[in-house]
C-alpha cells in the first residue's frame, strides 16, 4: 500500500476538512497528499501523537499500524533505549534544497533517544558542513522547543515554500542579539558563508541529536 492509499485509510468517513482540523493542517495539503504527494513531517507526528500511528507503518507494510511494545527479539540485540528512527528526506548542507527527497522504506536503530517525542532522519548531501557532517551520513532530527536550542549548535532548517515543495537545509545557528526574529546561520566549510535568516521565513526548526556514520 502507497502512503497516498494509507492518508486515505486514517481520513476513512471524515470529509477532508474534518480530517484536516484533527491533523492540524489545511485540507489542500490532505488533497494533496491523497494525490501522491508525500507528506511532510509534521504529518507523520501528528499521527503518531492523535492517532497512536506507528510512523513505520507509513514506509514498511510489515510494521504494524499501531504503536505497540518491540518484539523481544529487537530488545535481545539492541537493548531498551532504543529506537527505530524513519529516514524521512535527503536534506542538503550546502544551499537549501528545493525539494525533500523522499525514501519510503528505510528506517535506522538509534539508541539513547527515549526523551524525545518525535524523532527522525535525513540523509545529508553536500559538503558544507565537512567533516562535522559528511555526504550520506544519517542526521537524526528531534523536535525541541525552539527557546531549548543552544546557540552554536546544529539544526535542520524547513523553510516556507510553494505548494507541494519544502526548502531544508542544515546549518550551526546563533540567535542575533540585535534582532531577536532573526538567526544566523553558518556552516563548518568557510567557502559558504553566513547568512541572516528571519524566523518568519521559517517553517520549523528541528534539533540536531545525532549524527551516524556508517564505516565501511
Amino acid at each position: 500500500m502507497d502512503l497516498s492509499s494509507k492518508v486515505k485509510l486514517l481520513r476513512g468517513s471524515y470529509t477532508l476538512k474534518e480530517f484536516a482540523d484533527i491533523m492540524e493542517t489545511s485540507y489542500q495539503n490532505i488533497s494533496r497528499y491523497e494525490n501522491g504527494t508525500k507528506p511532510l513531517p509534521e504529518f507523520f507526528q501528528t499521527s503518531r501523537k492523535k492517532l497512536g500511528i506507528n510512523i513505520n507503518w507509513f514506509f514498511d507494510d510489515k510494521a504494524e499500524m499501531y504503536e505497540t511494545d518491540q518484539p523481544k527479539e529487537i530488545i535481545d540485540r539492541y537493548g531498551k533505549n532504543f529506537r527505530r528512527v524513519s529516514e524521512l528526506a535527503m536534506a542538503d548542507c550546502g544551499l537549501p534544497a528545493t525539494q525533500w527527497e523522499y525514501n519510503e522504506k528505510n528506517f535506522i536503530i538509534v539508541d539513547g533517544l527515549k526523551h524525545y517525542r518525535f524523532v527522525f532522519a535525513v540523509k545529508a548531501a553536500g559538503d558544507s558542513m565537512k567533516p562535522y557532517i559528511e555526504k550520506n551520513d544519517h542526521i537524526v532530527c528531534a523536535e525541541v522547543p525552539f527557546e531549548n536550542i543552544k546557540d552554536y549548535t546544529a539544526i535542520l532548517l524547513l523553510y516556507k515554500s510553494g505548494p507541494g515543495t519544502t526548502e531544508a537545509s542544515v546549518k550551526l545557528f546563533y540567535r542575533n542579539k540585535k534582532d531577536d526574529g532573526v538567526i544566523t546561520i553558518y556552516s563548518v566549510n568557510t567557502k559558504y558563508h553566513p547568512e541572516d535568516v528571519p524566523l518568519e521565513r521559517v517553517q520549523k526548526i528541528y534539533k540536531v541529536v545525532k549524527i551516524i556514520r556508517d564505516v565501511a
